[in-house]
């Protein structure tokens, strides 16, 4: 999908310019000659970033940048500035105006580009973090593995996600799913701290799938025996009474039949890498999957492990 860029620019001859160098590059450019219209169609239109003039009429780029900034559902727009002031009063005040980037004219094409598309990237990433675990999600996950395309390093990714969820949240209702999902979250960061390992990431897959990538070592039966035996001890506090002295719930299948399942399990796939740059690849994923299986086919808490 195109991304809507807004270019607020009063000089028409150097919005036409900008204009033209963005929709070569397929962006979506909506234009507006004055802060006022900007305004306007910042509230109006989804804009994925802008591209803000200093000195316009009706409403310069300062009081522009504030207003995007203090809306709420608007504040997350990338901002880049452009202007020829120089004084150090003024940039002292454009720093501290609420832009990204800022960028003096005359506009270099190659300089603008590649500041565009950081930010509209960064962007993605910085919305992409889960509300409910503050980890980073599929597109920060998916950002990782582009930037690792080349690294021959070794390392170990690990999966993790529960066994009978949907039928615990169905049982509880969302609210306790949530605050269940939130806990795993939270055990998965706190034991990372407690270890003495470098370039270790974690992200919330969603629902309740998360992924970890330790780089540059093979090291992880530590983490992993320590997160299974605190989620352990931990789980049994979101169960009822009942439920926790049968050791399972009750639940009703689409059929209209009920059925038991077993208090929350961890299924772990673990899968150590010789080279971290096949990380995205197809081949990864076939294994990814076929190795998720082995673990799901394995009753309790389980572990699936494969070499690529």
């Amino acid at each position: 999908m195109e991304e809507n860029i807004l270019i607020a620019e009063d000089d028409k001859f150097l919005r036409l310019i900008i204009v033209e160098i963005l929709k070569h590059q397929k962006y979506n450019v909506i234009e507006a000659e004055d802060g006022q219209k900007a305004i306007d169609i910042i509230e109006s239109e989804d804009i994925d970033l802008a591209i803000v003039d200093l000195i316009m009429p009706k409403i310069d780029g300062f009081e522009l940048i504030k207003r995007i900034r203090n809306n709420p559902e608007k504040a997350h727009i990338p901002i880049i500035i452009l202007s020829a002031l120089s004084e150090n009063k003024n940039i002292v005040k454009r720093i501290s105006s609420g832009a990204d980037i800022y960028l003096s004219k005359p506009i270099e094409n190659e300089i603008l580009l590649a500041n565009i598309k950081n930010l509209l990237k960064r962007n993605k990433i910085i919305q992409d973090i889960d509300s409910l675990t503050h980890l980073p999600g599929p597109l920060a996950l998916q950002e990782k593995f582009k930037r690792l395309k080349n690294n021959c390093n070794k390392g170990v990714f690990i999966y993790t996600d529960f066994d009978n969820f949907k039928e615990y949240n169905d049982n509880y209702g969302f609210e306790m799913g949530s605050k269940f999902i939130y806990e795993y979250g939270k055990i998965l960061v706190d034991e990372k701290s407690k270890l003495n390992l470098y370039n270790f990431s974690i992200w919330h897959i969603g629902g309740d799938d998360f992924a970890i990538l330790i780089e540059n070592s093979l090291e992880y039966k530590t983490y992993l025996y320590n997160i299974i035996n605190i989620f352990k001890e931990k789980r049994l506090s979101f169960y009822k009474q009942e439920d926790k002295d049968k050791n399972h719930i009750t639940a009703k299948r689409r059929n209209g039949l009920y059925r038991d399942y077993s208090i929350l399990t961890i299924s772990s796939v673990v899968i150590f890498i010789d080279k971290l740059k096949v990380l995205g690849s197809e081949q990864f994923d076939n294994i990814l999957i076929e190795t998720k299986k082995k673990a799901k086919a394995i009753k309790g808490f389980s572990l699936a492990t494969a070499k690529l």
